[in-house]
């Protein structure tokens, strides 16, 4: 049954959510049509987010007066919330096919005439949020599982090359990863580190792994890339000399073998994603997306405000890691919320303030550096944050920084990354199979 009037739909979902009853993750609060129905839901869901097992009297008590005495209304003329998971779905429905008559509309009213390809990619943009996969049967997926093991195929090994951040977490395809940190904590720089140590898999071979970056130029990350790599201070290789060619050409030895796609010449996620299915397509799959950083990128779509432009964007590239089976890590840059505490270590609730991106990350990592706020600090001293991680642990590890190298690390100033590739030229050099010295 389809619904073109959304009151009846959204006065349920509004009484389901009250009572704590089929929370539908899927919706914003701009699916909604009514102003104040909109408000209401913004309350409830960030109430679900800061406590999922709240009940109606937490909820009634997180109205404010005026909006109490109207959910009370609701919940006393509403008969049954028993239909609100379909009536959610219905919403969901409504809200796209308004978002695609809006386009529409807006295309018929331009001046300019619009390319054919652009129209399609707009509209495909709308579409992709609503299309849902075939679905499987659970045994049908434990079918697969029992046939893999029985051919001795074993789980791939995703590793971020920190043995301590290995041991708590891992990453598995699918999966969106926010690394999050105050400005100048060295997001990107740990970006770069991963990108380098991800590009070689468990055996030795390489992985496709992109780097999208919406503030560093091409030239810049290569610089990072090499001052790690190498490793060798990053003011070296600003000179451009002589000196600074050799590392760049033991780096470039390298990436022959594992190069990293680089994105930089856009900031349009829309671009952005054609981009990364164009590597696809040629690379034949994508196994690592990195994205730096997600508050820089922006649509092409209309959003009532930046906030919920940056909700789609994120909720795409779950989406899109879950489409494409691959990984997906994403950077965020925080508030200054943790500047006004005490204590600075960032919580989970300063990445809630920009926006849905918590709620769509399986993981979240904050960086943080104790000589960011006190000088008298061990400037080489870091922390790894591991807030949230849907399949594992959760807790701080201890790290290395080295602001000249661009680096961070355990124990020895090198990336694992060049370890294994220090490993494999000598199993070239003495005729060994790569994978005997190379298992992890």
């Amino acid at each position: 049954m389809y619904y073109e009037n959304t009151s009846i739909l959204e006065e349920t979902l509004l009484v389901a959510w009250l009572i704590g009853r089929e929370k539908e993750y899927l919706l914003q609060e701009f699916e909604f049509e009514n102003r104040t129905h909109q408000e209401i839901f913004k309350i409830f869901k960030k109430l679900y987010l800061e406590n999922p097992e709240y009940n109606t009297g937490d909820a009634y008590l997180a109205l404010p007066p005026e909006l109490r005495e109207y959910m009370l209304n609701l919940e006393c003329n509403t008969p049954t919330t028993a239909a609100a998971g379909s009536f959610a779905k219905e919403l969901l429905r409504i809200s796209e096919q308004k978002k695609i008559r809006r386009l529409l509309k807006e295309i018929a009213e331009q001046e300019q005439d619009v390319e054919p390809a652009e129209v399609v990619e707009r509209l495909m943009n709308v579409v992709r949020r609503t299309n849902t996969k075939l679905s499987k049967k659970s045994v049908e997926v434990i079918e697969e599982v029992i046939e893999r093991i029985k051919k001795g195929e074993k789980d791939e090994k995703i590793l971020t090359g920190y043995t301590r951040i290995d041991g708590m977490l891992r990453l598995h395809r699918g999966n969106l990863v926010i690394i999050a940190a105050r400005p100048a904590m060295g997001k990107s720089a740990f970006a770069v580190n991963l990108a380098t140590n991800l590009v070689i898999d468990q055996y030795g071979k390489p992985r496709t792994v992109v780097y999208v970056s919406a503030e560093m130029t091409e030239e810049e990350i290569i610089d990072r890339f090499t001052a790690c790599f190498c490793p060798v201070p990053i003011e070296v290789l600003e000179r451009k000399d002589t000196d600074a060619e050799k590392y760049y050409d033991e780096a470039g030895t390298f990436a022959c073998y594992y190069p990293v796609h680089i994105v930089d010449k856009t900031t349009n996620f829309e671009e952005i994603r054609t981009e990364l299915e164009r590597i696809r397509q040629k690379e034949g799959k994508l196994d690592i997306v990195i994205v730096d950083y997600l508050q820089r990128l922006n649509s092409k779509l209309r959003f009532e405000s930046r906030r919920h432009e940056i909700e789609y964007i994120s909720s795409s590239l779950k989406s899109f890691a879950k489409q494409e089976n691959c990984v997906v890590i994403a950077l965020a840059q925080l508030s200054r919320a943790p500047d006004n505490r005490a204590d600075h270590r960032p919580v989970l609730s300063d990445l809630r303030e920009a926006g849905g991106i918590e709620s769509d990350a399986d993981k979240v990592m904050f960086i943080y550096r104790e000589s960011y706020y006190n000088k008298e600090a061990n400037e080489n001293e870091a922390e790894i944050i591991i807030a949230k991680n849907r399949q594992g642990k959760i807790g701080t590890i201890d790290i290395y920084w080295a602001a000249d190298y661009q680096l961070f690390y355990e124990g020895v100033r090198r990336l694992r990354a060049r370890e294994k590739w220090d490993r494999i030229k000598e199993a070239k050099e003495n005729e060994r199979p790569v994978c005997e010295v190379h298992n992890g």
